[in-house]
């Protein structure tokens, strides 16, 4: 399998974590400023990051909802000691963050 083809960046995992942000505002997605759906961030593994996000443009009458999910590690994939290759990032996408107005 090629896994450049399906745009994968890396086959090991590396000293290099990645986080990315996904916005839904009344489950709908949601662009961060940057006119993206989604929003990275890159660091070496066991540092603390700080960082600003920000969504522009959102309602301001009452009675909506914003979710922030996050997905550790998108598109990296590793070897497996079976020499196949082999997801490595959660899969799972978990709540970052919620609130409502």
């Amino acid at each position: 399998m090629d896994l450049e083809s399906f745009g994968v960046e890396e086959r090991c995992p590396t000293a290099i974590e990645r986080f990315r942000l996904f916005a839904l505002v009344d489950a709908e997605p949601w662009p961060f400023v940057n006119g993206e759906y989604h929003l990275d961030f890159e660091f070496p593994m066991g540092t603390a990051v700080e960082g600003r996000v920000d969504l522009a443009g959102l309602p301001t009458d009452e009675g909506h909802a914003l979710t922030v999910l996050l997905q550790r590690n998108p598109g990296r994939y590793g070897d497996r000691p079976d020499a196949t290759s082999g997801p490595w990032f959660d899969g799972v996408v978990t709540e970052f963050g919620s609130t409502w107005w």
